[in-house]
């Protein structure tokens, strides 16, 4: 059925404009696919028609519902003319367009009278006008479909992959079925989609009925058509590439495939395979493909891969190869679509080529192999050409076998009836293991009955455990049976209901609502009778609530007559039966709430009572008796207490106040704490006892100011503090031990003090600063025996600084300084016991010093400078910091290097031979360092070189006098390699070199005239032999023409060449003639 929403519509032509789709048929293509919107009118009309109001001539139509979207006027109908219901398109029109429209949807009818079997078709009746309300109308009647659409039936199982896969391959191969009666009919649907795929209910099963025709056309007339005549049509979702593109002239029955892989696609994924707006839809239909179909729908990814090709020359020829492909599919056999190259998609019509004939692209994986003879078979192809063994067959039986190994454990039934199938069409080598499968299975079938019936039994019987008990042996036996997976799980579900209402019911009972308990637990009883768990807890219900009751009754009354403990007891026993009774534990929060009223009036009693405050007692008392009667704060004894210990504070308060007046203060303290032990809050005591602790304050306070004062050796003050206590306080033992503590501290102070003075003045430190230590020890606070501390350590500090001074003193060798500290160290600290000692190794130290200086500066004069190294590093040893012992060093290390650097240049001097220079800086080192061994080994050497150098070089020149060049050359080298930076020796091999080069070049002329003159000769000497031996017909005679020759020519070559190149000479004028006579004699 042709529906359009308008909203649709519109953003249909909003897409379309946007693309700059300039097609003068456009507007008119669009108002066709909104046809039962606008009519031919181009306005929205959309009728409102309820539930029994009637259409048509005679009121034929009997409006039942609206059907798809509000604002399409689409209604199921009855049609009383007919005696059946109807599905009626409705076209709202005016007068003038009538006649129009119907004309239009004649030529729509008209288009499918060449479809010949409308089995899966929905059949179109007829066509009517009618009036309504001022409106002409144009009505359509077509077969009702009961089982409405694709699109409902996928809603559905969106989540059911199962029977998407299973029910939809029956919907699958009926949409085909419609497909290819209108292809064959000459028309192309356009519009393929699974809303318009309706469904008739057959019994549980549904008829295929394909619907909505008003865009199709007809075969023929795309091919007559010219490009301005054309129509876009279709829903984008499912639209093919060429749709998209504007491409009408390529609108084939191919289309349609393409559209319907898409439906394809969307019942086995469970949707598109695309999503978008018009755009991305038609960018994702022309460039993208699909994404891939994973698992167990891997199979159905090549026919929909096949179906959404882009180039219509890639996807299925017709409809009839796709439903091949289906079938093929269904019987486990390979699809067509496997034997196209998975690189270019040519199709090799050998069928044993396993590369492809267009790009070369191996072909295996569209190959098997034959499991008789090993050979690779095509995926088409059904027997093997080799063996002729039926490979289909073998691999069917095999996904067979593999599906019997999954049923076995799930449904014992099915397996073996697919076994006996396997059996009917044969099983090959799996025919013995089928039959002992079959009767396996048939025994634990046989097993399975009994106790599937004992547990059908036991349920009965309100045992559901042994039920479940039962079900898990079936899974024992069969893992994965599905009944008893089922029955588990119901029986599970029930046992949940059980448990639920069993502990709402224990709920219920903790409420205190038993009358609920007790209906739940008929409940229970229902669900299994006579259970004895069920039972008991009823029984205790019954006697729960009584006690309940009971207990909730006599808290009632005790509450009523003040017993708040009895009450509350009461209460407790109600919570005991029902521990969450709102009831009850409102009692228990009334009664909790009086008690703890009356435990606060209770403490405050007794702050009251702690505090003397004797009036407001007694009214606190008559409070609590008001609210409790029963309480046991306030028993008769408890209060004959209270009084009798108020008449004894007040006693004791009376007779502090006596002894206070008598200055008999301890006695007063001690009636006075009696009288707060009472009452331990009465201010009035506190106050008292706080008078008397006043004055005890103050003396220790007086006392501490004395301690302080004999800290600080001021020894009158503190006698005139601890006087001023004892007139506070006479009785105070701490006066009394301070007195004597001062007389003692006063005498020991004044000796320690006079003997530190006096030992200070004998520059005796040590013991001086034990005597003030002493001293300060009992009074620490002294400002005096500091000062004296003081002024001891200042001295001592004063004279250990001294002698560190002397230490770094005799370091750098200062040694007027030491003795001038050692002097002031002396004056300040006489007794100090390391001060002689000091004074011995500084005189020691001074003398070592001194020694070594001067054997320093007797060696330096004498030129040894190595000795006088050595003692210049040990005075510095003995004194680090000394500045003349660093000087000396720093000479004598100055004049090493500089007779080390002059010899060091007599070498480098040397090899330039330069003699004069070498004895100049040799004599220089020895003014410095005579002593130094290696200044004489270089001068030996030095006058050895000069020697040898010098007879090389007079050898030379005289060798180069005598014309001996080589000679001469080899004594000039031997003089470079004594001095190799020598400029006269190399001077004189310049020399030599020229001299020998020049020899060189007149022997090589020489050489040349000889040559010359050898050639003039040997080219007659050549001529002359080789005519003779032509010439001559007697080898003997031209031999003996040839030695003739030889001697005279032998002769004249002797005299330039012979000596100098026998060899040569010996195989010219040998090997001429013999090569002449083997020319000659061949």
């Amino acid at each position: 059925m042709l529906l359009r929403n308008d909203t649709l519509v519109k953003e249909l032509k909003a897409e379309y404009n946007q693309a700059n789709w300039q097609n003068p048929s456009l507007s008119k293509d669009v108002s066709v696919t909104n046809f039962f919107l606008t009519g031919l009118t181009g306005r929205k009309n959309i009728l409102e028609l309820l539930p029994g109001q009637h259409l048509g001539i005679k009121d034929r139509y009997r409006i039942i519902r609206r059907l798809g979207q509000k604002d399409a006027n689409v209604y199921h109908t009855y049609d009383t003319e007919r005696g059946h219901e109807v599905v009626l398109k409705i076209v709202v029109s005016d007068s003038r367009q009538v006649e129009k429209t119907c004309n239009q949807l004649s030529r729509e009818l008209a288009s499918r009278s060449s479809i010949d079997d409308y089995t899966n078709i929905v059949i179109t009746y007829d066509i009517h006008t009618a009036q309504y309300e001022g409106f002409s109308l144009v009505l359509l009647s077509m077969e009702y479909a009961d089982g409405g659409s694709l699109r409902g039936w996928l809603s559905e199982n969106r989540h059911n992959k199962n029977r998407r896969i299973t029910e939809g391959l029956a919907l699958l191969e009926q949409s085909c079925s419609a497909i290819r009666v209108i292809h064959k009919a000459g028309l192309v649907h356009r519009d393929i989609k699974p809303e318009n795929i309706l469904l008739c209910r057959n019994g549980n099963n549904f008829i295929v009925k394909l619907t909505d025709f008003g865009i199709s056309c007809n075969i023929s007339d795309i091919s007559s058509a010219t490009e301005h005549n054309l129509t876009i049509a279709g829903t984008p979702l499912y639209m093919s590439p060429e749709q998209f593109s504007h491409d009408e002239l390529n609108i084939s029955p191919v289309s349609d495939i393409y559209s319907f892989g898409v439906v394809i696609y969307e019942i086995m994924a469970g949707k598109p395979p695309f999503y978008g707006n018009f755009k991305q839809l038609r960018d994702e239909h022309i460039n993208k493909q699909p994404p891939k179909l994973i698992g167990e729908l891997h199979k159905w990814g090549q026919i929909v891969d096949r179906c959404l090709q882009k180039d219509p020359q890639k996807r299925y020829g017709n409809i009839d190869e796709l439903i091949s492909d289906i079938n093929r599919l269904k019987k486990g056999l390979a699809i067509s679509v496997d034997i196209s190259c998975p690189e270019c998609g040519h199709v090799n019509l050998n069928i044993d080529t396993t590369s492809c004939e267009n790009c070369h692209t191996s072909l295996d994986s569209i190959f098997r192999l034959c499991p008789i003879c090993n050979r690779e078979v095509r995926l088409d192809v059904e027997h093997c050409p080799g063996c002729g063994q039926n490979v289909a067959s073998y691999y069917t039986l095999k996904e067979r076998q593999q599906k019997v190994e999954t049923l076995k454990d799930e449904s014992p039934v099915e397996a073996i009836k697919l076994l006996e199938l396997i059996l009917r069409e044969g099983a090959g080598d799996f025919n013995k293991r089928a039959v002992e499968l079959i009767r396996d299975l048939r025994e634990k079938q046989q097993r399975l009955e009994s106790l599937i019936q004992e547990a059908t039994e036991a349920e009965a019987n309100g045992n559901p455990e042994k039920a479940i008990k039962l079900w898990n042996e079936v899974l024992k036996i069969v893992a994965r049976h599905k009944t008893a997976k089922q029955q588990l799980k119901r029986l599970r579900s029930l046992s949940t209901q059980f448990g639920n209402q069993w502990k709402e019911a224990i709920g219920c009972m903790d409420r205190g609502d038993f009358e609920q308990a007790e209906k739940l637990l008929e409940n229970c009883l229902d669900i299994t009778p006579n259970h004895s768990d069920i039972l008991k807890l009823l029984d205790d219900c019954r006697s729960r609530s009584t006690h309940y009751n009971q207990a909730l009754e006599n808290a009632l009354i005790a509450g009523k007559s003040k017993r708040l403990l009895r009450a509350k007891e009461q209460v407790l026993q109600a919570l005991t039966q029902a521990p969450k009774s709102s009831k009850a534990l409102k009692l228990q929060s009334d009664t909790d709430s009086k008690l703890e009223k009356v435990e606060s009036l209770f403490s405050k009693s007794v702050e009251e009572f702690n505090g003397a405050q004797f009036s407001k007692l007694a009214e606190t008392i008559k409070k609590i008796e008001e609210i409790q009667s029963d309480s046991t704060f306030l028993s008769d004894s408890k209060k004959k207490d209270i009084f009798s210990n108020r008449d004894k504070y007040l006693d004791l308060i009376k007779q502090t106040q006596m002894a206070f007046d008598s200055q008999e203060l301890d006695k007063a303290v001690a009636k006075i704490k009696a009288a707060l032990k009472i009452c331990p809050k009465s201010n009035e005591a506190k106050r008292i006892y706080d008078g008397i602790n006043s004055n005890k304050t103050e003396a220790n306070h007086l006392i501490n100011k004395a301690i302080s004062e004999i800290r600080a050796s001021r020894f009158e003050r503190a006698h005139g503090f601890l006087d001023k206590a004892a007139n506070l306080y006479p009785s105070l033992e701490e006066i009394k031990l301070a007195n004597v503590n001062l007389l003692e501290v006063e005498t020991i102070y004044c000796h320690s003090k006079q003997k530190t003075k006096e030992l200070f003045l004998k520059r005796n430190l040590d013991e001086a600063l034990g005597s003030a230590n002493t001293a300060q020890q009992l009074c620490p606070d002294s400002e005096e025996i500091a000062a004296l501390i003081k002024d001891i350590k200042t001295d001592q500090r004063v004279a250990e600084k001294t002698l560190k001074d002397v230490q770094e003193y005799l370091l750098s060798a200062r040694f007027d300084k030491v003795s001038e500290n050692i002097k002031k160290a002396k004056n300040l600290w006489r007794s100090f016991d390391l001060l002689s000692e000091i004074e011995a190794q500084a005189k020691q130290i001074a003398d070592s010093f001194n020694s070594r200086i001067l054997s320093v500066k007797q060696h330096q004069k004498q030129g040894d400078l190595e000795i006088a190294l050595e003692a210049c590093q040990g005075a510095l040893e003995i004194c680090p910091g000394s500045k003349d012992a660093s000087d000396l060093l720093k000479i004598i290390q100055t004049d090493q290097a500089y007779v080390k650097k002059y010899i060091e240049e007599a070498r480098v001097l040397l090899r330039s031979a330069d003699f004069d220079k070498v004895r100049n800086k040799i004599e220089a080192a020895k003014k410095i360092w005579s002593e130094y061994e290696k200044l004489s080994e270089a001068e030996s050497q030095a006058k050895e070189v000069a020697k040898t150098f010098n007879h090389e070089m007079s050898s030379a020149e005289q060798l180069l006098e005598a014309n001996s060049l080589e000679n001469s050359q080899a004594a000039c080298q031997a003089a470079l390699k004594i001095c190799p930076d020598s400029e006269k020796a190399d001077e004189l091999l310049k020399r030599i070199n020229r001299a020998i080069e020049e020899d060189k070049a007149k022997k090589r002329r020489k050489e040349d005239i000889k040559t010359t003159i050898l050639d003039i000769v040997f080219m007659p000497y050549a001529i002359i032999v080789t005519i003779v031996v032509f010439l001559v017909q007697h080898w003997k005679i031209g031999l003996t023409v040839i030695a003739i020759a030889l001697l005279g020519y032998g002769a004249f070559l002797g005299f330039f060449w012979f000596a100098d190149h026998l060899k040569t000479t010996i195989m010219l004028f040998i090997g001429v003639p013999v090569i002449a006579l083997i020319v000659f004699r061949s």
